[in-house]
């Protein structure tokens, strides 16, 4: 038999489908990711949305509640006078609010402790309340108005929510019956079909994983500020699932990274931040316009901490107003002498420019970075936007918009309207998915329901594609593995090296590692097959290890099949060793495949994950 992963866009466990002849597997995925409040001060700040009037709307979010001790605010524009879409305590009744009409009561209650998909939409004196894709109450009342105001996530007045909330979206539009359906029946889905993108005023995925920064992926740059709410990882149906979707990673430890007016340090330069439209589409890039003769004409910030032999990455788009022109990078170790520093030439078109250094001196206090003028000391005005620090860094990533606050861990930015950015606009540099692969992050996996199907005693193949990274770090393939006693088989890298071990049941394991490692950042094939006499390893189709191995492996049904992770407690199998990188197409056979169809099974998908 054998597992696959496909992407099926349904709200419901499982969302992987069975490839195999017998098709009795299905694996449920865990990538979502969603923002905790916890009921006593954790709230989201957000930027003003624009006025809808008496126009129709529809604002649409997923909610897991933790008891109903409170109001729990799910959505807000100005105050509560203005709109709102909250429950009610101690019911947990959903309701809108405002002041034309006071309450428009739904009618449902919401369940302890699930995850709810709740849509509201005002079409005219019609409010509808939507759960989980089905229309659950129309109520006809006075139509309100809307005006301009900053919105809120998380609380009302002096009400805050207690629960999980994910992929909050508004639309200036009443969507349809069909429409709310196909959002439920397709969480990735930004938009429904037949409706506009230019309708969408408001998208928090909320998949970040860290900082706080809830970025707003519409277009129209109504980022959120989260205030105390803290990320939640492996999230199963029925919230989007960043595995089946492209995403950028990164990190920026620059604070203010559009807003060059913040900076610390302003010599010898005027600076119009908001002046320029921004490689994103937006009016976010800023005119730096540098005075001649003055060599010490600059904007300049300062990270503190102490660093050292550490590499620095600065990077940042530039264009001319006209023609070409010379600026100049500096980034200095504090208290330190070494500094990069160098000369280039910004041309019309926008162009992202990025250096790094290793500060060969002993620890400094700080790091100073900044845009300069050029060398020659001309006058000049050059365009500028989406600054970027990274210490300690392998490799440039993606850009990370940052607010008041630098982003010092990753966060995770899915693809946005755009095919091929993400949603802050970045083009999509890495984590593009290949077909039929998952794409983990980390803290995300998969996990195929029990069957005996997979309780294998005896010959086995463990087979998959998989993108090895390059990092040295245990990450896990797939396996049924929970501790030192309730264990079967399992298949995983470890510092680019592939291991299988398997176990008996009765305290008898073992496996061995593979002579030979993965290539480094691409796909490789890998297949393992045990015979009950010898373990044999296959990379890109090739056999490269046989080991003698006789162990009789455990059919222990309480332990679920792992893509991704295993569910372990104890020792290098333990839990936290979760994959970061794609793995497609997993596979599982209750015997010893033949040489020939490992080739085989290689080369029908080696132009799908090669360039072979």
């Amino acid at each position: 038999m054998g597992v696959t992963t496909t992407l099926i866009n349904k709200p419901f466990s499982p969302r992987g489908n069975d490839q195999s002849p017998k098709g009795y597997n299905r694996a449920s995925l865990f990538s979502g990711k969603a923002l905790d409040f916890d009921g006593v001060n954790d709230r989201l700040d957000g930027g003003s949305i624009d006025a809808l009037g008496t126009g129709d709307f529809s604002y649409s979010v997923y909610f897991n509640p933790d008891g109903f001790s409170s109001y729990h605010g799910l959505f807000a524009i100005g105050t509560i006078y203005n709109f709102g879409l909250l429950t009610h305590q101690t019911t947990g009744q959903v309701y809108a609010y405002s002041t034309t009409t006071g309450d428009i009561n739904s009618g449902y209650f919401l369940k302890d402790g699930e995850w709810q998909h709740i849509t509201f939409v005002k079409s005219g004196t019609s409010h509808k309340f939507y759960i989980n894709g089905k229309l659950f109450s129309d109520i006809t009342d006075t139509e309100f108005s809307v005006s301009a105001g900053n919105y809120k996530i998380g609380q009302i007045t002096s009400y805050f929510a207690n629960g999980q909330y994910s992929n909050a979206r508004l639309f200036n539009t009443a969507l349809t019956a069909e429409q709310v359906a196909d959002l439920y029946n397709n969480p990735e889905k930004v938009v429904p079909t037949g409706v506009d993108n230019t309708a969408l005023k408001l998208w928090l995925p909320m998949m970040e994983g860290a900082g706080t920064t809830a970025y707003d992926g519409s277009g129209n740059g109504n980022h959120g500020t989260i205030s105390g709410a803290t990320y939640v990882n492996g999230i199963g149906a029925p919230s989007p699932q960043s595995a089946v979707m492209d995403w950028n990673k990164g990190v920026n430890e620059t604070a203010y990274s559009e807003e060059f007016n913040s900076w610390t340090t302003k010599n010898d330069i005027t600076i119009v931040d908001n002046d320029a439209t921004a490689p994103d589409g937006q009016e976010t890039a800023a005119t730096i316009t540098f005075a001649a003769s003055q060599a010490n004409a600059r904007v300049q910030d300062f990270k503190s901490g102490s660093f050292g032999l550490e590499n620095q990455i600065v990077s940042v788009w530039a264009r001319a107003t006209s023609g070409t022109a010379p600026f100049r990078f500096k980034c200095s170790h504090g208290g330190v002498t070494d500094y990069f520093s160098n000369d280039l030439t910004a041309t019309t078109e926008w162009q992202r420019f990025s250096f790094s250094q290793t500060f060969g001196s002993s620890a400094g206090t700080g790091v100073f970075y900044g845009l300069y003028n050029g060398t020659d000391l001309a006058a000049r005005s050059l365009e500028f936007w989406g600054f970027q620090l990274q210490t300690d860094a392998s490799a440039l990533t993606p850009y990370v918009r940052t607010g008041a606050t630098a982003q010092t861990s990753e966060v995770l930015l899915p693809q946005g309207l755009t095919t091929g950015r993400d949603i802050t606009g970045v083009n999509l540099f890495e984590n593009v998915r290949k077909q039929g692969a998952l794409n983990l992050d980390g803290n995300s996996w998969a996990e195929v329901h029990d069957n005996e199907s997979l309780d294998i005693t005896s010959a086995i193949t463990l087979e998959a594609w998989y993108y090895n990274d390059g990092v040295n770090a245990t990450k896990i393939i797939q396996g049924r593995w929970s501790n030192q006693v309730d264990m079967s088989y399992l298949m995983y890298l470890n510092n680019s090296n592939l291991i299988f071990v398997g176990h008996s049941g009765s305290g008898t394991f073992g496996g061995n590692a593979s002579t030979t490692s993965l290539a480094s950042n691409q796909y490789s094939h890998v297949a393992i097959t045990y015979d009950k006499s010898y373990l044999k390893y296959y990379i890109n189709g090739s056999l490269v290890d046989t080991f003698t191995f006789t162990v009789s492996l455990n059919p222990n049904a309480t332990v679920v099949l792992d893509i991704g992770r295993n569910d372990g407690r104890s020792g290098v199998y333990t839990g936290s060793n979760y994959n970061d990188t794609p793995i497609a197409q997993p596979r599982i056979y209750n015997r010893a495949l033949t040489a020939e169809e490992v080739q085989r099974s290689y080369d029908s998908n080696k132009n799908i994950y090669t360039n072979s």
